[in-house]
């Protein structure tokens, strides 16, 4: 008996019953859930997409009710760029939902098999604007999508259409408490009891969907999206974008900004042609960064040896740039009007793109580097933070490809967010003691590193801190050490061998991308790693002496 909500322009009468119905299991694109399984249906020429409780869980009311929630929920969305929903089936045996269906590849396929698509800004601007609209038409009927995985979004076969799947996870105010989540794309207040659901939660999928894409294709996100993605994730949901029209007014007005920018260039190339020294090898990405870097102008209080500065509130000074042709020979005492005033930060991307830059001094005395401050420095190969440096900025060294030499400062609790990565001739990572967190992606896509060294003081090491460093071939993991976080040594070609000094088996959640990885343990510890979450795929091999893991601590 099909459901009085069955919409009238869809004729499923011989929905399971006629005699050329032909229900198909499937499992990809569409994939079987905790408490669902896919098929399609096939009745008058017609494909459907049917979603059925598994048998086990027909007799649960609650997950009957999330089924009829869903169904409710979806049958009155109409958008283009969301799953339609057909029909509903519940008798004593079965429930069933039919939805349209989709002729395609979700985006974890998509990504799978043709990255390439994802480096083009027409294919990526699509992709942002179908997905957002949609969710913008969704958060004005009050529902918010909850679950936005690359297994939810697919890319229809004709025209590469957006279409956002699976509503079960889905929150609106007609129901309580039936939010889910997938844990690895979930917004920090879904794992809060105390956290609130809104347009914002959606919008943090949208970054993490960004970020997935920009994980698995060849190359990185254009700076825009960049920005995009890195506002999304922000754990405070006040700083995110507070709705998806945010997004879509930044992504229409780009080409606009675009013209005004090559007529803007096209002006500073007319009038001042000479200030392009450029020679015969240089770079298009370096002439590049010399030109923002000319036309980009610095708001100082004081200049010093060609090095500017910016007085804070507490009367101490920030560099805050330095002039065109010169090096960053920063001092740690600044004279102004008859007075010494100290020098206690790089402020945030003071030389962001100073493709110029041939080296770096930083004094004794700085205490925080901002956030992308050396980014793109594109010409620097070695650096080196003085003990007074307690705290590196999101991207404060990333993207600096000549960088081979790094020394940290002892000072230092924590590695920031993407702190060195895309360091691509960066050969060893020594930690120093002291430090206990690694932050996110913070040594990722160092191709060359070979060699990683890290202190006893470690606790976590978190999410692709060593993503890509395709030469690494074996890292030793101190006895602190708690936490291994997703994917932090994944795409590490070449690791064959880890060595875990931890006699407790630290926590995991795919850590390396290949199970050929041999993970060395103390002896005796062998069956409590095999048993421990996560371990029971790698060849555990107990070869290290207690005495070593003694001395370690």
């Amino acid at each position: 008996m099909l459901s009085n909500m069955v919409p009238s322009e869809v004729d499923v009468s011989g929905y399971i019953n006629a005699a050329e119905g032909e229900i198909v299991p499937i499992e990809a694109p569409y994939r079987s859930g905790a408490t669902s399984l896919p098929y399609i249906l096939r009745v008058s020429g017609k494909q459907y997409f049917m979603k059925k409780l598994r048998p086990e869980y027909v007799d649960n009311v609650q997950y009957r009710n999330l089924f009829k929630k869903e169904f409710e929920v979806g049958e009155k969305i109409k958008h283009q760029n969301i799953v339609r929903y057909e029909a509903l089936r519940e008798d004593d045996k079965d429930v069933s939902i039919l939805m349209e269906y989709i002729s395609g590849a979700t985006l974890e396929q998509k990504v799978a098999a043709m990255p390439e698509y994802f480096t083009k800004r027409s294919n990526i601007d699509k992709f942002l604007i179908q997905i957002l609209e949609a969710l913008d038409y969704m958060h004005k009927e009050h529902i918010v999508h909850c679950d936005l995985t690359p297994r939810n979004i697919m890319f229809t076969r004709v025209n590469n259409d957006v279409k956002i799947l699976d509503l079960g996870f889905c929150y609106c105010d007609s129901y309580y408490n039936t939010a889910g989540r997938t844990y690895t794309f979930a917004a920090p207040e879904q794992k809060s009891v105390k956290g609130t659901i809104d347009a914002r939660t959606d919008i943090y999928g949208v970054g993490k969907l960004l970020e997935y894409i920009e994980r698995n294709i060849d190359g990185r996100l254009p700076r825009l999206y960049k920005g995009i993605m890195n506002r999304a994730l922000d754990a405070d949901p006040s700083k995110r974008f507070q709705n998806c029209g945010e997004i879509l007014k930044i992504l229409r007005n780009r080409k606009k900004a675009f013209k005004r920018a090559v007529v803007a260039s096209l002006l500073v190339l007319a009038i001042v042609p000479a200030l392009f020294y450029i020679s015969k090898t240089q770079r298009f990405d370096e002439l590049y960064n010399d030109f923002v870097w000319i036309i980009s102008p610095v708001d100082y209080d004081v200049k010093h040896n060609q090095v500017y500065y910016k007085f804070g509130a507490d009367s101490t000074l920030a560099v805050v740039g330095c002039e065109l042709n010169a090096n960053a020979m920063m001092v740690d005492e600044v004279p102004y009007e008859g007075k010494m005033y100290r020098v206690t930060s790089i402020a945030e991307r003071a030389f962001y793109r100073a493709a110029h830059l041939k080296s770096v001094y930083i004094p004794m005395g700085i205490e925080t580097i901002g956030k992308e401050a050396f980014k793109h420095c594109t010409g620097v190969n070695s650096v080196e933070l003085p003990n007074s440096v307690v705290d590196i900025g999101m991207g404060a060294f990333s993207t600096m490809r000549s960088l081979e030499k790094v020394k940290l400062s002892n000072a230092l609790k924590e590695v920031g967010t993407t702190a060195f990565a895309f360091c691509e001739k960066l050969t060893a990572v020594n930690i120093p003691e002291g430090v206990t967190h690694l932050c996110v992606d913070a040594f990722a896509w160092d191709s060359c590193v070979v060699s990683v060294s890290l202190p006893s003081s470690l606790e976590v090491i978190d999410r692709g801190v060593f993503w890509y460093c395709s030469s690494l071939r074996e890292v030793t993991i101190p006895k602190s050490v708690k936490r291994l976080g997703d994917y932090c040594f994944y795409y590490c070609d070449a690791l064959t061998d880890v060595y875990m000094l931890p006699t407790v088996p630290p926590e995991i959640c795919t850590p390396f991308k290949y199970n050929a990885v041999n993970i060395h343990v103390p002896m005796g510890c062998a069956d409590v790693y095999r048993k421990a979450p996560g371990y029971g795929t790698f060849n555990i091999v107990d070869d290290i002496p207690l005495a070593e893991c003694s001395a370690e601590e």
